[in-house]
């Protein structure tokens, strides 16, 4: 399943970066999201072997590339942001990250339940 990115619009933020309540906030869910980053990085995955299915000028494609883009752009600000410093954009792309988490979560066990049901025989 395709999720759009975080905000709605497509492409980068620039400006100053994430201060304050707001920048505590990315903080805490960062914190929350860091035992997911292997889960996040199958995520990202996902996305760039599904994007390959599309030819570049569909829309599809481009709406994989942003969604690839964004989900970077998180992992980055999570790990190796220089000093610490957060996007402007930074706790949008932090809820937008948990919302695609808990998308994968959901699936996921969707899908366990889906074999353990095949695996008693019952289907």
């Amino acid at each position: 399943a395709v999720v759009s990115t975080q905000s709605g619009h497509y492409g980068r933020a620039h400006g100053k970066p994430l201060k304050g309540p707001e920048k505590d906030k990315f903080d805490m869910i960062a914190r929350e999201l860091l035992p997911d980053r292997i889960s996040i990085l199958v995520i990202l995955n996902t996305l760039r072997r599904d994007a390959k299915l599309y030819t570049q000028e569909s829309e599809a494609f481009y709406i994989y590339r942003e969604c690839i883009h964004e989900l970077s752009r998180f992992l980055y600000c999570v790990n190796k942001s220089p000093g610490g410093i957060v996007p402007e954009d930074g706790l949008d792309l932090a809820q937008w990250a948990s919302k695609i988490l808990r998308v994968y979560d959901s699936e996921k066990k969707v899908t366990r339940e889906k074999d353990t049901v095949t695996d008693r025989g019952i289907c």
